[in-house]
């Protein structure tokens, strides 16, 4: 059995350049979140608490994985694989989190619709 695929793999200085962008960036997104999270606390929405640290987590294990790409030496491609399976978990926790919001959303307003015009009958 040999080395796995991309072993042995190294980016170039300018490449290893663009993916510690990707790591800042990751981690200042990553502490506004965190601002974020703490608001929520103050308003009491420990629901929204506990997705944010799930999401903050990810992404945070995400800059690392970046940045541990462009800190080694030959496990280039297996760091990246890594950074990018906790960058995809953010998103599909975003995704699914704005789905939800939209369909309560559609509820909310079908109801209001509803509610509408049941007072509109009975008014006349």
């Amino acid at each position: 059995m040999g080395p796995p695929p991309g072993a042995g793999y190294e980016f170039s200085a300018t490449e290893n350049e663009t993916i510690g962008k990707v790591a800042l960036w990751a981690k200042v997104l990553a502490g506004a979140l965190a601002v974020q999270a703490l608001t929520s606390v103050v308003g009491g929405n420990y629901l929204g608490v506990i997705v944010e640290v799930i999401v903050i987590i990810s992404l945070f294990q995400g800059a690392q994985a970046f940045d541990n790409v462009v800190n080694s030496q030959g496990n280039d491609v297996m760091h990246l694989m890594e950074a990018l399976e906790k960058v995809s978990t953010v998103f599909a926790i975003r995704l699914r989190l704005f789905i939800f919001a939209m369909v309560i959303a559609l509820c909310l307003v079908i109801a209001l619709m509803a509610a509408g015009g049941a007072a509109l009958s009975n008014a006349f």
